[in-house]
């Protein structure tokens, strides 16, 4: 378990965070109290960590493999640059963006890549979200010397892919939440793969949707709950379970 990303659903940006994990590598137990913004709540598996109220948590683990040598940060602990990607698509979600002529919710690199950038007070403006993330990414890896393009071209494509995975695990996510918090039942994976809800999604958005207004509903209506899509997606789960 080289790293950990916690997230809590249902909560806005900037929320104090409560939960209490434990090591897999540990019998000790050492608590500590600590204070993130969740979109930014990355923890290594070094510890415990417990926080100052109970809360809800997930584990999302990276789907994808970085097809390069060893990332390390400055430091010792090797971090999963497919974690820190997520969570940097998760954190500059552009929301709606102008698409093709048409106004969509940004669930593809090309949406991101036409996304205007919004930095923060210290930050230069980049040309696009799709540039926010990856120029993020540089903030916690460093590439070995004289591999600086190989390594950005790497990053960008990990990026592209990424977002299949991402947007796949975000509706499973909704579909067990939501069988979770509202009908208090839990369900399997593989049943949430087969289930496609209808308004019952917009009770169960994720807490990078909110700062958008009407982008979770837009995703649901344009995609999960298009009779095209959830046709597609049974033949890619059909093609799956037969492999």
């Amino acid at each position: 378990m080289p790293g950990l990303i916690i997230r809590v659903p249902d909560a806005a940006a900037g929320v104090s965070l409560a939960a209490h994990f434990k090591c897999s590598h540990s019998s000790s137990v050492m608590s500590v109290s600590y204070c993130v913004t969740i979109y930014n709540a990355m923890l290594f598996p070094t510890l415990f960590l417990h926080f100052s109220m109970p809360c809800l948590f997930y584990v999302e683990y990276a789907a994808i493999e970085l097809r390069m040598c060893q990332w390390k940060t400055s430091g010792t602990k090797i971090r999963v640059p497919n974690s820190i990607l997520t969570i940097l698509l998760k954190q500059w979600f552009p929301g709606i963006v102008k698409f093709k002529g048409k106004d969509e919710p940004a669930w593809t690199w090309k949406h991101y890549r036409v996304g205007p950038d919004s930095p923060e007070a210290n930050q230069i403006r980049l040309p696009s979200r799709l540039h926010r993330v990856e120029e993020d990414f540089w903030l916690y890896f460093r590439w070995a010397e004289g591999t600086e393009q190989r390594a950005r071209k790497v990053v960008h494509n990990c990026v592209r892919g990424l977002f299949q995975v991402l947007f796949y695990e975000t509706r499973i996510l909704a579909v067990l939440n939501y069988q979770r918090k509202f009908l208090k039942m839990k369900t399997s994976r593989s049943i949430a793969c087969r289930t496609y809800l209808t308004e019952e999604y917009l009770k169960v958005e994720p807490w990078w949707f909110m700062r958008s207004k009407n982008a979770w509903r837009q995703l649901i209506q344009l995609q999960w709950c298009n009779p095209e899509w959830q046709a597609i997606s049974n033949a890619h789960r059909i093609r799956r379970e037969k492999k």
